[in-house]
Formats: structure tokens, sequence, C-alpha cells
């Protein structure tokens, strides 16, 4: 089990949300109604006349000179923009500041002490850096990142008669013990007000000091400044005169509100009111406050703004217009100035963007066609492709409608089967989406309903001349070569083994006979679901026939099963904890399996493996199709929904890994294979046999990389599921699992609770 938190060298937020999901399942949308309510600003025109005037998104050309060098701030100074750029070797940075002038002209402006400043005080090309300006035009400089447990990494400077003078707080130079783990408490976010206070917000704590001379005025716990919830995780902290802004957010980690905290001298700060906010996408939230109260605030549900005094959001743009609805690049932060513009700082893995956001009177809405993409679950991947294809086709908006949140995906509270009988409602009557990834559906019953386009037509030259890897694209073929549906993505089924050779985990069988006899267990205890959840995918395909149970395909599962089962000892329920999985393995579990979707999120089993001098293999070639796609046949966008797939397959899009699946274009294969993956590294501990190790998840050599491409072109059994199914296998199996039943009875049991399952 995971001890300790990760520190991941990717700062995308999205991103960086999608590999905590993957790597330890923790992690983050409801609508309120009434105050915080998201209101379109923009009203539709009515068909014969053309409404003009709205705001549109553009890039900024940013200079030569900042070619080898980051972006380490965006802030407002006065009503400019103002950038502060860092770049140089290690230990020899530089900064300079930079304003954004008339026509978006950039210009240095850079102070004397700020360009001495690294003369002598050790900075590092890691180092996040904050600069504020007060009133009277002094400056402040704030540093800071991890380093390790010997010192702290906080620096603030003031300066003083163009030097810079050192008044880091005593605190933040303190190191502190939680767990037994040595840290130091130092900010995210710093601050200014206009009484010269500074304000440093950290994971633990926010602390008011004097800019005068840096001594501490007060210092609360961060958990203590909200009635309910917590503070938002990107840690964010603004201050307009003496009142303090923070994102505030619910148990999902949803923000749900902007916290307006009222500085009371030496008595830190307190409570005013909360700006009620709401999200409906699973992405972080940004916010820019002007002088007057002006609130705007950014996601991938689009761009709004809330006027001082007023609790209602306008939304000056639709997410799909912005870089926000994006997975391939991740905000930084977003500025306001008082003439409405709005700035955005993206960082990408080609390096920093700047994308201005103005209202301008003479664009017009160019959409004339809307399609719906339907999906049980939301997906970066799925949100990428509406965004591109409206990119490069204005006139077509893909509306992505999705049953569930990854909030309630990970939470376990997805209703399947009320899902499955709302969307065959909409069908049926005709008000269905134009497009649907039918993961956890029943495609065979809409298939047969006629209520899926063939898709061979679209597919087959796709396979033909090798755009698409047809070992997976050809999963769902019938004999009669009709297709009405194609997985945009799959995942690997990968066993891990310590003290396991690959030849005893490399299918079912040969784990049942490596585990059988074994007095010590391999997987760990397992309650009757569990097992049935993690092996019954290999059956599920196989085990009906003409309507009828195949008991020859049944009996050598069921057999198999019971020997893992006999190894694993079965619970009659877990009334807490969790079944073993890869973070066990050096200490109470020998063999974990372990879907793997896409080469970054492979590089966990991979690290582990090289830790534990374990072995990796792939489980009977198997593989998970994912976003399983169909299009409806009675859509009025049909052939536009065809060349939306196409899209969806291609290699422009496909090339972009986000944490959801393995590729299916063939070339876009390739790409990801070779892709530098260190900006999805992270570091945390790993428990071995008592012990605490530092553990490091790394990317993995090229060699590896070769040799997961090639188990990707050699998958071919095709991993389906079935909630039914797996009901009633759970149901039935408990008494066989415990040696109660024989496997004649078993199969018998099998067959009773699917009589009605098979009838429909």
């Amino acid at each position: 089990m995971m001890r300790n938190r990760i520190y991941w060298n990717n700062s995308n937020n999205n991103m960086q949300k999608g590999i905590a999901l993957a790597t330890c399942m923790a992690i983050v949308m409801g609508l309120l109604t009434g105050c915080g309510k998201k209101n379109d600003l923009q009203i539709a025109a009515s068909p014969d006349e053309v409404q003009k005037g709205r705001y549109v998104e553009t890039e900024l050309s940013l200079p030569e000179e900042w070619k080898d060098k980051n972006i380490s701030q965006i802030f407002r100074s006065g009503d400019e923009l103002h950038f502060l750029v860092a770049g140089g070797p290690e230990g020899q940075v530089s900064l300079e500041e930079w304003k954004l002038g008339e026509g978006d002209t950039l210009t240095e402006v850079t102070k004397d002490w700020l360009k001495a400043l690294p003369e002598g005080k050790g900075l590092e090309s890691s180092d996040s850096f904050t600069l504020l300006q007060d009133t009277e035009g002094n400056q402040y400089l704030y540093g800071n990142c991890y380093r390790d447990e010997e010192s702290s990494s906080a620096h603030l400077w003031k300066e003083t008669d163009g030097s810079a003078l050192d008044i880091t707080p005593q605190k933040w130079l303190e190191p502190m013990d939680m767990d037994g783990y040595r840290f130091y408490d130092t900010p995210q976010y710093v601050t200014l007000t206009e009484d010269e206070l500074l304000v440093g917000l950290s994971y633990f704590s926010l602390d008011v000091v004097l800019a005068q001379d840096g001594s501490l005025v007060s210092s609360q716990e961060s958990d203590s400044l909200t009635d309910s919830g917590s503070l938002s995780d990107n840690k964010w902290v603004s201050a307009v005169g003496d009142t303090l802004y923070l994102a505030q957010t619910d148990e999902q980690g949803n923000v749900n509100g902007l916290l307006q905290m009222q500085l009371d001298g030496s008595n830190g700060a307190k409570k005013k009111e909360v700006l009620p906010f709401s999200q409906d996408s699973y992405s972080s939230a940004y916010f820019s406050v002007l002088g007057d109260g002006t609130v705007y605030a950014a996601d991938a549900d689009g761009f709004f703004r809330c006027d001082a005094g007023d609790t209602n959001w306008q939304k000056l743009l639709q997410g799909i217009d912005t870089g926000f609805s994006l997975s391939d690049q991740w905000c930084r932060d977003i500025v306001a100035l008082s003439d409405g513009s709005v700035y955005a700082w993206f960082g990408s893995e080609s390096g920093d963007k700047i994308m201005i956001y103005r209202y301008d009177p003479d664009a017009v809405t160019e959409v004339t066609e809307e399609l719906t993409l339907y999906t049980v679950e939301e997906s970066f991947f799925l949100q990428q492709a509406a965004v591109q294809y409206h990119k490069q086709h204005p006139e077509i908006l893909i509306h992505v409608d999705a049953a569930i949140s990854m909030t309630d995906k990970y939470s376990g509270n997805a209703d399947y089967q009320q899902i499955y009988q709302d969307l065959n409602t909409s069908l049926t009557s005709g008000n269905g989406p134009d497009l649907m990834v039918m993961d956890h559906l029943k495609l065979d019953t809409y298939a047969s309903k006629g209520l899926l386009l063939d898709l061979q037509e679209v597919l087959q030259p796709m396979e033909e001349d090798g755009t698409l890897l047809s070992n997976i694209t050809t999963a769902y073929k019938e004999a009669d070569g009709t297709r009405y549906a194609v997985p945009l993505q799959f995942g690997l089924l990968l066993a891990v083994g310590r003290d396991v050779q690959p030849e005893e985990m490399s299918s079912m069988d040969a784990i049942a006979k490596a585990v059988s006899g074994k007095t010590e267990s391999y997987m760990g205890d397992r309650t009757c679901g569990e097992l049935v959840e993690e092996f019954y995918p290999l059956i599920v395909d196989d085990i009906l026939q003409n309507r009828q149970v195949n008991r020859d395909s049944l009996r050598p599962w069921l057999e198999d099963l019971k020997k893992i089962a006999d190894n694993c000892g079965i619970l009659p329920s877990r009334k807490e904890g969790r079944a073993a999985n890869i973070w066990d393995l050096g200490s109470d579990v020998k063999l974990v399996l372990q879907e793997t979707d896409g080469f970054n999120q492979a590089m966990t089993p991979y690290a582990v493996a090289e830790l534990l001098n374990a072995n990796v293999v792939s489980v009977e070639n198997a593989f998970y199709p994912k976003m399983v796609i169909g299009i409806n046949s009675r859509s009025e966008h049909v052939e536009i929904a065809k060349d939306f797939l196409r899209f969806a397959l291609s290699e422009e899009l496909q090339s972009v890994d986000t944490y959801e699946g393995f590729p299916v274009n063939a070339k876009a294969l390739e790409t990801q294979a070779a892709a530098d993956r260190s900006m999805a590294e992270a570091y945390t501990t790993y428990d071995i046999d008592g012990s605490t190790a530092e553990f490091a998840i790394k990317a993995y050599s090229e060699e590896t990389a070769n040799h997961l491409m090639e188990l990707c072109k050699a998958a071919t059994l095709c991993l389906k599921e079935d909630t039914q199914i797996e009901t009633s296998l759970t149901e039935s199996l408990q008494a066989y699992l415990n040696g109660q039943a024989s496997v004649e009875e078993a199969m018998d049991a099998v067959e009773g609770s699917l009589k009605m399952y098979l009838a429909e």
C-alpha cells in the first residue's frame, strides 16, 4: 500500500489527475442551482439573422528570446499583463520581467535588483518563482520547489536599495515531522495585500507575514478556513485590497465556490462570504479577480464572469472553443484585465503557450450542425476529439454527453443498468445521440434492433492499408462481415509476479497450475465477486452459445477458478480494506493481474517489477477494448458521424497518451512507444517486506517500450464485459468456491441464474 504522497514531474493538472486515478485510485461535478449557476451570456441567433459579437481565442506570439526559457509566472501589475521568465543552466538561473503592450508586443522591464539576484543566491532551474509589487513599486520575490528532507527550498526576497534582502520567515525554514516523515511547510502560492502583508498558502497552513521584514503575523491551519469541504488542490490564493480569495472544493475535490476572507491584523483571516461556483466537467478551475471585485473563471466548461456583488456566472465562451478542453495541454494560471480581456498560460510538451480571450464585436457564431456523442464514462480522449474536430470544422459542434463522471466511476456509484434503460428509451423513441460509446452496454441488443450503422465501409479501407491495428479493430466483426462498433483504444492484461516465472502466469490455466497445492497465498484473499470480476472477462465471450450456457467452455474455467480460489482463500464479504493489488506485491502477495491502459500507465507495473526484480508478462495475449463506438443508424448526421469516426481513429488524434488506453492507430502506437515519458515520472514510497523504500516510477527503456508495442500488435483475445453474466456468476459460485458444491452443481446454478437473461 502506498504510504506517502506522490510527487509528479508533470504539472498538467488534468493529466495529473488522470495519472493519480490510474495509479492510486484517488481523485476527484454536479451542477448547483440558484446562486452560482453558469448562464450563457451569448444568446443564439434566430435562423434568419446572424448575431455578431462574441469572445474569441487567439494565441500570443512569444519572443524569440524566450526560446530556451520558461515562463514562471503571469500576473497583473497596475492594469497590464506581466511575465516572469526564468532561464539558464542549473545554478545559474536568470530572471526577467516582461510586460505586454499595445499591439500585443512584449518588452523587457526587468529591474536591476532582479537581474543581480542569481549571484550567490543558489537559484535552480527547477524553482518556481512569484514576483510581487506593492503600491510604491517595491518588488518581492518568492521561490520554492520540493527538494529533500535535509533543507528547505523556500526563499523570500525584498527589493531594498536596488539589491535583494532575504526576509524568509523562520517558520518556512524549520522542518516539521508528521507520521515519521520530515518536511517543510512552505507555501505553494503567495500574494501581497495593499496593507503590505504577504500571505502564503501551503498544504497545511495560511501564513501572514510583514512585507517589511518577513516576520510572522499569524498562521492558521488551511483546513480551518472552510466550514465544509477543503481548499482547492491548486492552493490558489489572490488578494484584492485586504480581501483574500481562495478556491474551495467539495468532498470530491470539485470547486464549489470562491471563499472570500477578510484579513484581520494579527488574528489572520476570517470568512467574509462564499461566491458559489459549479463545475459540469472533470477539470481544474482557475480564477482571476479584478480590483472592483469582478471575478473571471475558466475550466473545461468555458470562460465565465461574475460581476461584483452578483452570484450568477455569465458564460463568455463555450469550453469546446478554448484550450481548456484539450488534454494535451494544461493551464497554469489566468489573468484578467479591466478591459475584459483574459490571458491563460498553458503548459504543453512543446513548451509554454499564452492564449488570449477577447470580445470581438464583428465575430459571428459559425456552428451550423450540432451532433451528440454519448459516452457512459467521461473521457479526456473523447473531449480532445470533439474539441480538435471542431477546430478543424468550425461549423460542426460535437457535444460530449457523459452519463457518469469520473467521480462517480471511481466511487462505485454508477448504475449501469439504469443507464442502459435510459439510453434504450431515447434510441427507440428516435431522440438518441448521433454517436455512442457503448462500454458497459449491450451492444448486441442495439445491433439486433437495427439501431446501429454498419461501419465496414469506414473501417475496412483503414485496416487494409495498415492504418489501424486490425487485430484490435476487428474484435466486433460479425461472421457476415458487418461491424457495428469499433474500439478507439485498448488496454493490455499484464501479470506481475515476484518469484513467479513468466510461464507460470501467462494464462489462467498456468496460474491455476502454479498455485495449486501451494500453502502460501499468491494473490491474497478475495471475495467470490472479486475473483469473478478478475477472471470472468476471459470466458464471457464463450459462455453463451445459441442462447444456452456453453458447458464445455464453462467447466475448465470453473476448475481453474476453484484452484485459484483454494489458494487465495474466499472471504464471505469484505467489510474493510481492498483486494491486494500492485502496491502489495512487495509484502503481502506474489502475483497480481494489472489492466494497463497505455504506455504511460505501464510505467507503474514495470517500475514495481524493476524494484522487486519481478517478471511481467501478457496474460493470454488478451486486451480490453476501450471506447467501443458506434453510429446511430437513425441519425440525421450519418456522414458527419462517419467523418468524425475517421478523425477519432487518425494518427493526429491518437498520438496523445491520455492514460485511457493504447492507440488502435498503427503509426500513433509507434509515436507513443518512442515518446519521452519523463514528464509522467513520479516519486513516492513502497513497502517491501515490512520496510519502506523510496520508489521512483520512471520512464522505462526503449527496449521495454518496443516490447509493449509488440504485445499490442500480438493481442488477439478480446476481453469483453457483461454485467449480467458477472452478477450471475457471483451469485452462483459462492458455494462451489467454498467447497460446498461440485463443478456440475456450479454449472447448473449458473444456467439457472441466466435463464431469464437467455430468454430475452
